[in-house]
């Protein structure tokens, strides 16, 4: 066996990270617990697990601005800047395209259906539904 035939054989085509379970088992779901925040008074509160924790996350991603910090990940986020202010039929195809790909990004979650829009004086109201792996939990939210 030649030099590069030895070095090949000890080269790992993909990376042992941990990502893809061993063949045969299945992949862990981790525990979601985290801090809960009470949006009302503004602060931490206790903790929260389950589909109150991902209902959480997914308040959180709405509400940060993608590629707009440099602390997150350029998958983090959602794009609202362009869509603000154009013409309203346009606005409720995109808003629903840029919330699903920004909840997408979650591996708890595993879609976003039902969109409904209902427009408000300055401000477009909307009523959607995220299907995580723990249930569903409809979201409400304001642009």
């Amino acid at each position: 066996m030649s030099s590069w035939e030895r070095w090949c054989c000890r080269v790992k085509i993909t990376p042992d990270n941990g990502a893809l379970p061993p063949v045969g088992q299945q992949k862990v779901i981790l525990p979601s617990k985290t801090y809960g925040i009470d949006r009302e008074n503004k602060r931490i509160s206790g903790y929260v697990d389950g589909l109150e924790a991902i209902k959480q996350a997914v308040l959180l991603c709405l509400s940060t601005e993608r590629f707009e910090y440099p602390i997150y990940s350029w998958n983090y986020g959602v794009e609202l800047k362009e869509i603000i202010g154009k013409d309203l039929e346009f606005a409720k195809i995109e808003l629903q395209r840029t919330i699903t790909e920004a909840l997408l990004q979650d591996d708890r979650i595993t879609g976003v259906e039902n969109f409904q829009f209902e427009k408000q004086e300055n401000t477009l109201k909307i009523i959607f539904e995220v299907i995580t792996i723990l249930g569903r939990t409809e979201v409400e939210m304001n642009v």
